[in-house]
């Protein structure tokens, strides 16, 4: 039981580490480097695929549920 416990909580970390450059945001925002974090979720200088602009995108931690 211990052991799936710490699976769960493994998983849950692993889940919010950072997006890397060029991965792919909302299938619209290309990650061009980590601005910030914090407990919440990660701050990235994107580009916007659509219209160019350079834009800050904050993604959500999945391991904060649908409340963050």
């Amino acid at each position: 039981m211990r052991f799936f416990s710490y699976l769960s909580s493994f998983i849950n970390n692993w889940r919010d580490y950072p997006a890397e450059e060029n991965t792919i945001l909302g299938n619209r925002y290309t990650v061009q480097q980590r601005i910030g974090e914090g407990s919440y979720g990660i701050l990235y200088k994107c580009m916007d695929q659509q219209s160019g602009d350079v834009v800050a995108v904050k993604q959500s931690r999945p391991s904060k549920g649908d409340y963050a």
